[in-house]
């Protein structure tokens, strides 16, 4: 028998606080329907107060009850219906926005996600050390803006902490500005391969993740102990999200290469 909507509201309620609770679990995934996490009184989509502990959890469940719900409907095969309820999921929610004290994360359940980085600051340096493939593609780049790049046999033979912070703050040194790519919009390049180090400082891009779960070995994280800017609210992100441009071009940045690569634009019919 199919829940009632009144026990798919409790049982996501139930996720949200518990993210491991089985029986609210059992019941969305019974229910197999993802428009009920649609409403705007439902904790998935309601804007959150980013100074309380409970934008992590409820972030937590809302992640678990995303993906219940996508692993039941998604296993064995997608018929077209399925698909198309996914489609329209995603449209009627939008994004998902998850405030960092570097960038606003406007994020969807299945991997896409667009940043907005502040000026001067970005992602951690970090590595993956378990397979995952990330894409990111530069739609704008603030004043300073860059990507950094190399193998992690390179980063171990140059890293030295108090030079690197120095390196990061404005000093120049050759053991890490030949890994600084000064990129453009349209830029892409694709994390591909374990043992890569790799951040983008300063941008607006768009990322593609086969796994949203955090699994990458952090080198040098910046951004320890910052807070979370007061601007970042779901206002400032949908304002933001409305003025993107997309690029008329784009250049392929490769690992070990200083040359980007021009990539052809392929017409969709």
């Amino acid at each position: 028998m199919t829940p009632s909507a009144s026990d798919i509201d409790r049982a996501i309620a139930e996720v949200s606080r518990d993210p491991a609770d089985p029986d609210g679990g059992a019941v969305i995934r019974e229910a197999e329907t993802l428009m009920r996490l649609v409403p705007s009184d439902v904790p998935l989509v309601a804007d959150l107060q980013i100074d309380t502990r409970d934008v992590a959890r409820l972030h937590t469940g809302d992640r678990v009850t995303i993906k219940s719900v996508l692993l039941e409907g998604l296993a064995g095969g997608v018929p077209g219906a399925t698909a198309r309820e996914v489609a329209r999921f995603q449209q009627e929610i939008g994004f998902l926005f998850k405030y960092k004290s570097y960038a606003v994360k406007c994020a969807t359940p299945l991997g896409y996600s667009v940043f907005f980085q502040r000026r001067g600051e970005g992602f951690s340096f970090q590595r993956h050390v378990t397979r995952k493939t990330e894409v990111f593609h530069i739609l704008d780049v603030l004043p300073g803006g860059y990507a950094f790049v190399c193998r992690y046999e390179d980063w171990a033979h140059a890293y030295e902490p108090a030079s690197f912070a120095a390196w990061l703050a404005g000093a120049q040194d050759p053991r890490y500005d030949g890994f600084r790519f000064e990129v453009r919009p349209g830029d892409v390049f694709v994390i591909d391969q374990l043992n890569v180090v790799h951040t983008v400082i300063g941008c607006v891009l768009e990322e593609f993740a086969t796994v949203s779960t955090d699994m990458v070995d952090r080198l040098y994280d910046q951004n320890l102990g910052r807070p979370i800017p007061a601007e970042f609210n779901r206002g400032w992100s949908l304002e933001n999200l409305e003025s993107l441009a997309f690029p008329s071009g784009a250049r392929r940045l490769t690992v070990g290469g200083r040359a980007p690569a021009a990539t052809p634009v392929e017409p969709v019919p």
